[in-house]
């Protein structure tokens, strides 16, 4: 959140940076698997029930804070930001899922 809100340059162009995207979809997808691995406890009957938790919070997370950002100087919101934040948290919760199946 500090660095979303953090005020920049502005920004004069309309190139699309690849790079942010990334960092998008990995903070997200960090955030997701965090919220995953607090509130799962080895209940494979739940595991559908924290996924999609996990998912929503991350979502709503993403959204608002594309939504700070049209407040904030050198800040635009993007809906590509957004997609990329819930992408990130798909892949990794995807991934917290395939490794909590595999264990024993």
């Amino acid at each position: 959140m500090v660095l979303i809100g953090t005020p920049m340059e502005e920004y004069q162009g309309n190139v699309i940076t690849y790079y942010d995207k990334f960092a998008h979809a990995f903070l997200f997808g960090v955030f997701a698997w965090l919220l995953f691995n607090a509130k799962y406890d080895g209940q494979k009957v739940l595991v559908k029930k924290f996924f999609f938790h996990s998912l929503l919070l991350s979502a709503g997370f993403a959204g608002l804070c594309e939504l700070i950002q049209i407040y904030v100087p050198g800040r635009t919101e993007s809906w590509l930001d957004f997609m990329s934040g819930i992408i990130g948290a798909l892949v990794f919760l995807s991934f917290s899922v395939y490794v909590q199946s595999r264990k024993k």
